[in-house]
This record gives C-alpha cells, sequence and structure tokens, in this order.
C-alpha cells in the first residue's frame, strides 16, 4: 500500500481511503434503504387498513340496509381512494435531503 493513508481500528484490520469511503457508502446506502422500507411499510399498512376500514363500514351498511353488497363495494373502493390519497400525501412530505439522496441512487 504505497500511497493509500492506513487506519488501524481496535480488531487490528488495516483500513485504507478507499475502504473508508467504501464503508461510509454502505453506510448511507443502508440509511436511504431503511428509509425506503420504512415507507414501503407505512405505505402498505396505509392501503390495508383503508380497505379494512371502509370495506367494514360499507359491511355494515349493507347489514344495515338489507345485505346489498353495493354498500360493500363501494366502502372497498372508498377505502383504496382514501388510502392512495394518503400514501401521495405522505410521499410529497417526505424530507427533501431524503429525497435527493434517493433520487441520485436511481431510485426514480
Amino acid at each position: 500500500m504505497t500511497n493509500a493513508e492506513t487506519t488501524t481500528p481496535a480488531n487490528g484490520a488495516e483500513l485504507t481511503n478507499t475502504s473508508k469511503s467504501r464503508l461510509a457508502s454502505s453506510k448511507h446506502c443502508d440509511a436511504v434503504t431503511s428509509a425506503e422500507s420504512n415507507m414501503a411499510i407505512t405505505a402498505s399498512s396505509l392501503m390495508i387498513s383503508g380497505i379494512l376500514f371502509y370495506g367494514g363500514l360499507g359491511w355494515l351498511l349493507s347489514m344495515w340496509f338489507g345485505n346489498q353488497a353495493l354498500f360493500i363495494a363501494a366502502g372497498v373502493l372508498v377505502g383504496v381512494a382514501f388510502s392512495t390519497y394518503l400514501v401521495i400525501i405522505r410521499l410529497r412530505q417526505m424530507p427533501q435531503p431524503l429525497q435527493r439522496e434517493i433520487d441520485a441512487l436511481g431510485g426514480r
């Protein structure tokens, strides 16, 4: 290792500048991947809960008005629409620095 600056951590292994930059890049990617997975879990949860909640309201209305399946279908469709709207709102509220990092890594 001629022109590379080395560092010896506690475990005795030597790290070069290249190794340090790869390690930092790896941590950066882990943070972005973590944020993306959190957003994916949030979006999935919103979609499932919206469909179940409004589908359940539709089912209650169908029981009240004499078992008409139209209310269940309407409730599910309203749940999908509201959930999609909430996911879009959450995506727009994503912090800008994180959004720029995702864009730089080819996330869009």
